[in-house]
């Protein structure tokens, strides 16, 4: 008989504890899930930008200049929580005319 209620209040200790600890785990879960979320947003928004900077370094107007772009990448959540995530990029790239560079440089050995 003393067996059965050491058992009866073991499992009872272990619902007590999955009840608290489930919940926290769930919601760790979604709190990365989120987080992934908002790292591939800004991943996304950053490899965009830099294919427009690329674009824009291919046929530059000038012998040299420096393109520069921002964005702002954010998102907004809600649940027990509500909040937005929010971080800005500036992108920069050096544009060169290789064809007015070459000839400036044959003009010079010249």
């Amino acid at each position: 008989m003393n067996r059965c209620a050491f058992f009866r209040r073991k499992s009872g200790a272990e619902i007590v504890e999955a009840s608290i600890v489930l919940p926290l785990f769930i919601l760790t879960v979604f709190s990365m899930i989120l987080l992934m979320s908002y790292c591939f947003l800004f991943l996304e928004k950053q490899t965009e930008m830099h294919g427009k900077l690329m674009e824009e370094a291919i046929q530059p107007a000038s012998l040299f200049h420096i393109e520069e772009q921002d964005e702002t990448v954010h998102k907004t959540f809600q649940g027990i929580f509500f909040g937005e995530m929010q971080k800005e990029i500036r992108g920069h790239v050096y544009c060169f005319s290789q064809a007015d560079l070459h000839r400036i440089g044959r003009m010079i050995l010249s």
